[in-house]
């Protein structure tokens, strides 16, 4: 079945460009300046503490000199659903993304929120005959968008969700957050090892590769694509600990400890191999005995991209060609990685900083090449990061996190002299320092699902009963509510949900009640209370996506991984021990964001709903329809 998977998956990535012919213009040159810093999870509680401290010196005389408040995240504060209120200005009814994961009613299935593949068009059945790729399933239009309408230059680069690219002629924008691996996922590493301790383990977001060196020290193996398989080679120096290793042609040679630059990787798809599509990766070699090297997911190569990853779509080409191939995938740093045990604490921490120097990089290339109109540029390394290693930074933190405290600060540091170096070269031009939202612990892994079956929301059905899907287990005949996604609670209503018991009428009475109940659960260990509040989602035109309530969990309270997946457990409230510690997928006022401007600001709020209209109304461009925020800026700005 994997197979089959994979060779779909390949059949969509030889059409992603699609068959449509795309007539582009040069970006418009725009006298007028502003450049917009998003610094993805930058807390602002975390911030005045190091601006006390001494470590982020410019972003302290940016705040003295500008201004800095706080800024309001969206409910729930999770980033597609927050980079899609910055992005179009609109509520979660406008833009319509509510969470990572949406579901189906009718299949009772969950997919990607902000994009889905598009079936590709076959003759026969398995010959690609054009359509494929991806929609981006974001509602609203692109603030970018609007301002190619009247003629103002933009640029944006690895903006999240915008995967695929928001349509332009002439504007730049490049995909972040949201764009899958070659694979299809948000990252699938591979491992090649010998360890017997790997055998036969799972490991979630990977694929292990057993190899066998005994003989003449030489292994043979595969590693897995988007189509057919790529050979392997893997011969090793047990006396040097070095390893040489082919992968389809191209030869990497490592020692114990490095990493490799990217290699390209070519993969065979179709029914005769006729075409291929075009990835990159890069190696990590622990050690030759045991044998370990490390993967990293299949990025697709933006020095000839068969995903659609920038408008145009020559700036990603044209971009690797200045600066060396980079990631493409959203996501770059290996969390999952880390947390399956196949990266070290200080193996993550390298590699993340291969991402960060990448994308600093990137930076200074498109600080060469700007000459007007709105340069945004995103980082991910705090955000990322401080999932890690957040709970190394709370009092009872156990030690083997605790000897990590120094990370988050020191990346902060690294962040503050990027800036600063921004600041330095803008000169009189306005810089803006945003973040999508704040951070806080992750103590409690809330089993939602578990507590609506203890409260007699949800009837699971027996062992011998359950059906096929994520859901399979519940029984729909006696449920009226479940859980699905990180915030999203469901009523299983009749007319709407595939096996809905609940009527309209009934439906307000259910939601009442599950309110209530939520509001007053509280934790028996520590008497917390679990959920600061469940609010009703607003639906617009997205009623088939919409959840009707949005669970937002107290501060150190978030949703576990398995109930967000629909699972039913034993306990309600776990204590989270795993590497991943620190969140904000909890209410928005536990983890508001930070905005810095180098120039005064008119306003002392702010939220993120303001930056789409505040964009426009700089550039003296109207506000597109519907746009909910306000305009931040002075006048005299």
């Amino acid at each position: 079945m994997r197979s089959v998977s994979l060779l779909l998956a390949g059949l969509l990535a030889v059409s992603a460009c699609g068959n449509e012919e795309r007539h582009y213009r040069a970006r418009p040159h725009t006298d007028k300046k502003l450049i917009i810093l998003g610094i993805d999870g930058m807390d602002p509680t975390l911030l005045r503490k190091y601006m006390q401290e001494g470590r982020v010196p410019n972003l302290k005389k940016m705040a003295e000199e500008g201004s800095f408040i706080d800024l309001q995240t969206t409910d729930p504060p999770q980033s597609p659903v927050a980079w899609s209120a910055f992005i179009t200005g609109l509520g979660l009814d406008g833009h319509g993304i509510y969470d990572f994961v949406h579901r189906d009613p009718v299949h009772m299935e969950s997919y990607l929120s902000t994009s889905r593949p598009v079936p590709t068009k076959t003759v026969l059945g398995v010959i690609p005959n054009g359509g494929g790729g991806h929609e981006l399933l974001r509602g609203g239009q692109a603030f970018w968008q609007r301002m190619e309408e009247e003629h103002v230059g933009a640029t944006m680069v690895k903006i999240p969700a915008n995967f695929p690219p928001a349509r332009t002629d002439a504007n730049e924008s490049m995909s972040g957050m949201g764009t899958p691996d070659m694979l299809g996922t948000y990252g699938t590493f591979q491992l090649f090892t010998d360890a017997p301790e790997w055998k036969d383990k799972h490991v979630s977001a990977g694929e292990i590769h057993m190899v066998d060196f005994s003989g003449d020290d030489v292994a043979h193996s595969t590693l897995v694509g988007p189509g057919f398989e790529a050979p392997v080679e893997l011969a090793i120096d047990r006396k040097q600990k070095m390893a040489l290793i082919d992968l389809d042609g191209e030869k990497v040679m490592l020692k114990a400890g490095e990493w490799s630059e990217w290699t390209p990787v070519d993969f065979d798809v179709g029914v005769t191999g006729s075409a291929s599509v075009h990835g990159i990766v890069r190696f990590y070699l622990r050690d030759v005995a045991p044998f370990h090297l490390y993967v990293s997911p299949i990025n697709t190569d933006p020095a000839d991209s068969d995903l659609h990853i920038s408008e145009p779509p020559s700036w990603s080409r044209d971009t690797a060609k200045a600066i060396g191939r980079f990631y493409t995938q959203g996501m770059a740093e290996d969390t999952k990685a880390l947390v399956g045990g196949v990266l070290t604490d200080e193996e993550f921490l390298a590699q993340s900083t291969i991402v960060f120097n990448e994308r600093v990089k990137m930076l200074h290339h498109e600080m060469e090449r700007y000459e007007g109109g709105l340069l945004f540029f995103y980082f991910s390394s705090i955000d990322q990061t401080s999932h890690m290693y957040y709970g190394s930074l709370e009092p009872d933190a156990p030690e083997h996190y605790k000897r990590y405290d120094y990370v988050v600060p020191e990346l902060y540091t690294r962040v503050d002299k990027v800036i600063g170096e921004v600041i330095e070269w803008a000169g009189d031009t306005p810089v803006v320092v945003m973040s999508d939202h704040g951070f806080a612990p992750w103590t409690y892994k809330v089993n939602l699902n578990t507590w609506l079956a203890q409260q007699g929301y949800l009837s699971v059905l027996p062992p011998d009963k359950v059906g096929k899907g994520i859901l399979g287990h519940i029984d729909w005949e006696n449920t009226q509510a479940y859980a699905l996604g990180l915030n999203q609670l469901f009523i299983n209503l009749r007319g709407r949900e595939a096996h809905g018991v609940v009527s309209e009428e009934e439906r307000e009475v259910v939601l009442q009640r599950l309110q209530r109940d939520l509001e007053s659960w509280r934790y028996a260990e520590t008497g917390e209370r679990v959920v600061t509040k469940a609010m009703t989602a607003a639906v617009g035109e997205y009623r088939d996506r919409a959840p009707d309530l949005i669970v937002g969990y107290n501060r150190g309270f978030r949703s576990s991984d398995s109930s967000a997946m629909g699972a039913v457990g034993n306990e309600t409230i776990e204590r989270n021990e795993g590497h991943w510690n620190g969140d904000h997928c909890m209410h928005a006022s536990h983890v508001p964001g930070v905005l810095l401007t180098s120039k005064k600001l008119g306003v002392s709020e702010a939220s993120l709903l303001d930056f789409a209209p505040t964009v426009l109304s700089y550039f003296g461009i109207s506000a597109s329809k519907g746009m909910e925020g306000h305009v931040l800026f002075k006048d005299d700005n």
